[in-house]
Order: C-alpha cells, then sequence, then structure tokens
C-alpha cells in the first residue's frame, strides 16, 4: 500500500483517496494498515453484491 502511495505522489496535487477491491477479501495486515488511513476504502466482492 506505501508503494501505491508513494507513486501517487504528484507535486502541487491535492490528497489522494484510494479505493482497493477484492474478490477474495484483505488480509487482517492489509485491513489495519488501511484502517489507519483517512483516504483509503476497502470493498470486497460481498460488499458490491450487497
Amino acid at each position: 500500500m506505501e508503494e501505491l502511495f508513494g507513486r501517487a505522489k504528484l507535486p502541487g496535487e491535492g490528497e489522494k483517496h484510494f479505493i482497493f477491491f477484492s474478490k477474495s477479501g484483505f488480509t487482517k495486515k492489509f485491513m489495519q494498515a488501511a484502517s489507519e488511513k483517512s483516504n483509503v476504502k476497502l470493498i470486497t466482492f460481498k460488499d458490491m453484491c450487497s
């Protein structure tokens, strides 16, 4: 996740928001990291179907 944040940084740009999609779900480590960021949203296949 941190690598993606680093690649997305552009001079003069505002805050970026990231949405990650997963068909099989996310690891606990990834969910923990995402919960510490206000600009990250995790969406599972189950979320899309409900």
